[in-house]
């Protein structure tokens, strides 16, 4: 029983174990993943800035974490994160390990649907020390600290409570249909429908959530999944291209560029001797993403602006 130290991305996978369904993830200027790409997932998320800044977008709403500061997320939220010189830790876990106590399975849906920030909390120190530390019966360490933490929340009944609209809905429904279907070619139009808009406002709504248009996420999400494809080290730069969702390579390679500095083969060069120094990390892929079409052109259905 036990969770494990990942790299990062979401979302729709198992958290650590089913008895212990909690995952730390590291993430320093090395992680493929550094800046945190607009996304959402089911679980409850604490992250914590160990040092540096990191400047969130929570639903819409700019909060700004430093060094010793902490965040709780409940499930649900849409969010993204720019770092600045930034090293920061996410404890990402299902709400049921919370529910041993049938009371407070209706006390975690309606009193924890908050976010809130601390500084120099002991209890979350404590409890992502003993994730990073995985000593024995740290399970009970992290439980019990976490029980502490929401039984705080819940009688203080401290935060701002998180507001979803019809908008951020209808983009969330667009990002989970994106991950599921991110190895094959989906269309504006087959994401305009499954939100109920038009392909017009879709567009008009993805970007105003995510600062990006629908290609522009897709594209840098990819690259993204193909940093972590590429230092697992099990395929090469040909397979992790077309594993991506890319059909060609030239391409492929010129956009990693764009975005990364280095080609796939020097990235991955780099990452191998990280990897080496800290072999306990793990490279997990959760990607989701639009196939370009042709060298590069972007395809007539996705909006580009």
């Amino acid at each position: 029983m036990g969770g494990t130290m990942n790299y990062l991305y979401h979302e729709r996978r198992q958290r650590g174990t089913a008895d212990f369904p909690l995952e730390l993830y590291a993430i320093d200027a090395s992680h493929p993943r550094y800046r945190m790409q607009t996304h959402w997932h089911r679980e409850y998320e604490i992250i914590h800035v160990a040092e540096g800044t990191l400047h969130l977008t929570i639903n819409e709403k700019p909060l700004t974490l430093r060094a010793d500061e902490s965040l709780f997320l409940p499930g649900g939220v849409i969010h993204s994160a720019v770092p600045e010189q930034c090293r920061y830790e996410c404890l990402v876990f299902m709400p049921s390990v919370l529910y041993c106590v049938p009371r407070c399975r209706t006390l975690t849906k309606t009193k924890l649907q908050k976010t809130v920030c601390y500084r120099d909390h002991g209890g979350i120190a404590r409890m992502f020390a003993a994730m990073r530390e995985r000593g024995c019966g740290f399970e009970s360490a992290v439980i019990g600290e976490l029980y502490l933490l929401a039984a705080d929340m819940m009688q203080k009944n401290v935060g701002d409570s998180v507001h979803f609209n019809e908008k951020l809905e209808k983009v969330k429904a667009a990002m989970e249909m994106i991950e599921e279907n991110y190895a094959s070619k989906v269309t504006l139009p087959d994401l305009a429908q499954a939100c109920g808009l038009s392909p017009n406002y879709f567009c008009r709504y993805f970007k105003e959530i995510t600062g990006q248009t629908p290609f522009e996420y897709i594209t840098v999400y990819r690259i993204e999944a193909a940093c972590e494809m590429l230092l697992a080290g099990e395929m090469s730069v040909t397979e992790v291209c077309f594993a991506c969702g890319f059909n060609d390579l030239s391409y492929f390679i010129r956009i990693f560029k764009k975005i990364k500095g280095q080609t796939p083969r020097a990235y991955r060069g780099e990452g191998l001797s990280d990897c080496q120094r800290q072999k306990s990390a793990k490279f997990r892929l959760r990607a989701a993403g639009f196939c370009p079409t042709g060298e590069g052109e972007e395809d007539d259905e996705i909006c580009t602006d």
